[in-house]
C-alpha cells in the first residue's frame, strides 16, 4: 500500500496498551491511512519478536495487521490501519446471542493459534524457548504484591505476610506446572482483538510463550475488560471444549477442565492486578484503575472454588482491598 512515507500526511495519537509502545494514526492527503508503531528504541529485525510473531501467526492463517515497512534504527513500524473497534466495544451493549456469535469467533481464531502454532514451532521459534513455568508465574505473581498491593492500595506487608504470600502463590501455581503447553499468544483479551471488515485482528502478541491451552482461554473469558455473565461464559467454555476435541488439543481438555480453567484465570487475574497497579503507579496511568474492581472480583469468586486455597480466602481477599 505505502512505497514510502514522505511529507503531507497527519498523526493522530492512538491509545496503546500496557507495553509502552507509542501508536499514532497517518492520514494521507488522498484519504489512505496507517499505523505508525513507535517502539522508542532501535530493534534488530531479526531479532524482533513482534516482527517474528506477525509472520509466523500470518503464516499460520491468523488475521494480523499487515507490515508496510519498517525503520529499525529509529525503533518505527508502518503498518496497517485496522481500525478502532475493538472486541471491547462492540461487546459493550450486546445481547447475549451477539455476544456468544462474537466470542465463539474469537474463540475459533483462539484453537487455529493455539493448534496450528504449536505444530509448526521449531527450535527457532522464540514461544519455544520460553514457558509458563515456576519462575515465570512467581514473577507475575510477585509483581502484583509489589506493585497492586504494596505500590496501589500502600499496605505494608508483615515479613509472615509476606511468608504466606509466597506459600499461597506456591500451592496456587503447582497444579497448573503439570499442564500440557501448547503456544500461547499470553494476552488474548477484548483489547487485543480489533474488528474490521468481520474479521477479527490479533495484535499484541510478541510476548507469546508456551502455556497450558487454559492460559488464553481464561484470558478471554475471565476478561478483566469485558466481564461475562456466568451463563454466557459456561456456554462458551462448552463450546471451546466441544470445538477443541475436534482437533490435535483433545487431549488437553480432560473432565477437569472447567476446574483447570478456574485455577488458571486466578492465577491470570491476580497477575492482572499488577500490571494495572505498575500503570497507575509506576507510569501515572489511570485508565487502568477502572479495571481493577472487576478483576478483584473474579479472585475473590475463583479463589473459593478450590479446598488447597480455602484457608487463606478471607486473608488472600483483605489483601486486595483498601
Amino acid at each position: 500500500m505505502l512505497d514510502r512515507i514522505g511529507g503531507g500526511f497527519s498523526l493522530e495519537r492512538l491509545a496503546g496498551d500496557a507495553s509502552g509502545k507509542e501508536y499514532s494514526r497517518m492520514r494521507f492527503p488522498d484519504g489512505q491511512t496507517a499505523v505508525l508503531l513507535d517502539a522508542h528504541a532501535p530493534f534488530d529485525p531479526e531479532r524482533d519478536d513482534w516482527l517474528y510473531f506477525r509472520s509466523y501467526l500470518e503464516n499460520c492463517g491468523v488475521t494480523v495487521p499487515e507490515l508496510y515497512f519498517m525503520e529499525p534504527s529509529g525503533g518505527l513500524l508502518y503498518i496497517e490501519d485496522c481500525g478502532d473497534e475493538l472486541l471491547q466495544d462492540r461487546a459493550k451493549g450486546a445481547g447475549k446471542d451477539e455476544l456468544l456469535t462474537m466470542y465463539k469467533k474469537a474463540l475459533d481464531v483462539l484453537i487455529l493459534m493455539q493448534t496450528e502454532a504449536t505444530r509448526r514451532l521449531d527450535a527457532r521459534n522464540p514461544a519455544n524457548k520460553r514457558k509458563f513455568d515456576a519462575e515465570k508465574y512467581a514473577q507475575e505473581l510477585d509483581h502484583a504484591a509489589e506493585w497492586y498491593v504494596i505500590g496501589y492500595l500502600s499496605k505494608n506487608l508483615h515479613p509472615n505476610d509476606q511468608d504466606r504470600l509466597n506459600h499461597f502463590f506456591h500451592r496456587l501455581v503447582s497444579p497448573l506446572l503439570e499442564l500440557p503447553t501448547v503456544f500461547a499468544h499470553r494476552d488474548y483479551h477484548s483489547r487485543n482483538i480489533i474488528i474490521k471488515g468481520g474479521e477479527f485482528y490479533v495484535i499484541d502478541f510478541q510476548d507469546a510463550r508456551m502455556g497450558p491451552p487454559h492460559y488464553d482461554v481464561a484470558s478471554l473469558l475471565f476478561d478483566s475488560y469485558v466481564r461475562l455473565e456466568e451463563d454466557v461464559r459456561g456456554e462458551l467454555v462448552e463450546y471451546y471444549k466441544k470445538e477443541a476435541k475436534k482437533t490435535a488439543l483433545a487431549g488437553s481438555i480432560g473432565g477437569r477442565f472447567e476446574t483447570e480453567l478456574c485455577r488458571t484465570a486466578l492465577q491470570r487475574n491476580i497477575k492482572a492486578l499488577g500490571t494495572f497497579g505498575f500503570q497507575a503507579v509506576s507510569r501515572k496511568n489511570a485508565l487502568y484503575a477502572k479495571f481493577m474492581p472487576d478483576t478483584v472480583g473474579y479472585v475473590e469468586r475463583n479463589i473459593r472454588l478450590f479446598d488447597d486455597l480455602t484457608g487463606d480466602v478471607e486473608w488472600f481477599s483483605s489483601l486486595l482491598h483498601s
